[in-house]
C-alpha cells in the first residue's frame, strides 16, 4: 500500500483505492494496517495525531486529507472515499 501510495498521481489515494492496492477486499482491513504502521512510526517519533471522537486517527503519521482536512469526521466523511495524500517527509523516506 506505501509503495502504491508514493507510485499514485500527486501522492493521493482514497482509502478504498489503498485497500485495492494492499490485496484487500475492504478499505476497513487496510485502513487497520495503514493506521497500525502510522501509529508505530508515530510512537517512535512521540507524535500524537488528531483524534476523531476521542480516538487517535494514527494514519495521520503517514498521511493527510488530501483536501486539506486535519481530522475524520465520521459524520461527515465516507470513509471510503476519503483521499490521503502522503506526507512529503514520508515521500523523502520512501525515495532515499
Amino acid at each position: 500500500m506505501l509503495h502504491a501510495h508514493l507510485l499514485a498521481v500527486d501522492n493521493i489515494m482514497t482509502a478504498t483505492e489503498l485497500a485495492t492496492a494492499g490485496g484487500y477486499d475492504s478499505y476497513v482491513s487496510a485502513n487497520s494496517q495503514y493506521g497500525a504502521l502510522g501509529r508505530k512510526l508515530a510512537e517512535e517519533l512521540e507524535w500524537n495525531p488528531p483524534k476523531s471522537s476521542g480516538v487517535p486517527t494514527w494514519t495521520f503519521a503517514l498521511a493527510t486529507g488530501a483536501d486539506g482536512d486535519n481530522h475524520v469526521d465520521p459524520d461527515t466523511v465516507e470513509y471510503a472515499q476519503w483521499r490521503w495524500k502522503l506526507r512529503t517527509e514520508v515521500v523523502e523516506a520512501l525515495q532515499d
